[in-house]
């Protein structure tokens, strides 16, 4: 396991133990960003101001929005920030996620998991 600033982050191995060898896009999406969502927090906003990332909240906001169930899922996320009425009070939270989220798209499954590592790691 790496430890950094912002909590624990476990490796591909334990993620793999954990899920039986297999770690696809819609379980790592299901799955790790929920448990980086239980220690992600307090994620510093702005100069002086930190917010918590509330799990169950954002555990929600990734079942929801899962990148198995269809091409549109994009708009879908679009749409959710926009009439979330707390869209401003978790902005820093999930712009934090992005990189993570667009990697699904873009990047083979089994580079995920480090991409995501890395990402939070240059963040802090």
């Amino acid at each position: 396991m790496q430890t950094g600033k912002i909590g624990v982050i476990p490796s591909e191995a334990m993620v793999r133990r954990r899920h039986g060898g297999n770690v696809s896009c819609s379980l790592t999406v299901d799955t790790f960003i929920a448990d980086i969502a239980s220690f992600i927090a307090p994620l510093r906003m702005d100069e002086g101001i930190k917010t918590i990332v509330p799990r169950d909240w954002m555990k929600s906001w990734v079942k929801k929005y899962t990148f198995h169930k269809g091409k549109d899922n994009a708009y879908k996320i679009l749409k959710n920030l926009h009439s979330n009425e707390d869209y401003f009070k978790y902005l820093g939270a999930i712009w934090g996620f992005l990189p993570y989220v667009a990697s699904c798209i873009f990047i083979q499954p089994k580079n995920i998991l480090r991409v995501c590592r890395n990402y939070l790691f240059k963040a802090v």
